[in-house]
């Protein structure tokens, strides 16, 4: 597997995980103590999508001309934000 391949696979993990964090913690309304943990998980899926996607343009793979892996994550990005 290219470096690409390896940096998107992690980011699509990482953005599965926020999506159940998010699902799972989202019925909590008596405490917020997961905020930082949720944002930080959405920080490493946004670092992580943004080196898989840095690594198909340095090595002109399908997709290097947009954030391929970006966008891909973009859904469980935004949910952890609304």
């Amino acid at each position: 597997a290219t470096a690409a391949q390896r940096w998107g696979d992690a980011a699509e993990f990482l953005a599965e995980a926020l999506a159940r964090m998010n699902d799972f913690m989202s019925g909590d309304v008596r405490s917020r103590w997961w905020l930082p943990v949720l944002w930080a998980l959405a920080a490493d899926v946004r670092i992580f999508a943004e080196q898989a996607d840095r690594e198909r343009v340095a090595y002109k793979l399908p997709g290097a001309q947009r954030a391929e892996t970006l966008s891909g994550c973009e859904l469980a990005l935004k949910r952890a934000f609304t």
